[in-house]
């Protein structure tokens, strides 16, 4: 659609088919660029969908607005191992219909503030605030190496 838009976004093989910018949100609808995928049980490239289904994701605000992503779920099945694999894009949390970024900009947000007022600010529960919240905290505890304390 639109390079500033795209690179906007930043997501790669990804571009906006269609903005709509309303006085409360702003949707973006996307579309891949990419045809295929590798299938990860034999490392084939897989170019059939099986199936696509529509879902809609919460990113970062955009133009200080709600701004939630459409796309397509989609799923491929593989001829030469005879196995379907649903697409994973490591920007979004499928299972929480938010991208990564916008959980960290939860976490950093309840880390200076509280569960209730960022729920209350970005129109979440406080259920969903802290489970993300939650989530990350876990995720950035794998990532610091212990370290060795010798006496």
């Amino acid at each position: 659609m639109d390079l500033y838009l795209d690179g906007l976004l930043n997501f790669p093989n990804i571009t906006i088919e269609k903005c709509i910018i309303s006085e409360s949100k702003t949707e973006l609808t996307l579309k891949f660029l990419n045809h295929s995928i590798i299938c990860p049980h034999c490392s084939n490239k897989i170019d059939e969908i099986h199936q696509e289904r529509a879902i809609s994701v919460r990113d970062l605000s955009i133009f200080g607005k709600l701004t939630i992503l459409n796309l397509n779920r989609r799923q491929f099945y593989c001829e030469s191992c005879h196995k379907f694999t649903t697409e994973k894009l490591d920007y979004i949390d499928f299972d929480r219909h938010t991208t990564l970024r916008y959980q960290n900009y939860i976490y950093e947000r309840v880390r200076v503030s509280t569960v209730t007022q960022v729920a209350k600010e970005e129109s979440l529960t406080y259920d969903r605030v802290q489970s993300i919240f939650m989530q990350v905290n876990k995720k950035k505890r794998k990532m610091v190496p212990v370290q060795n304390v010798s006496a």
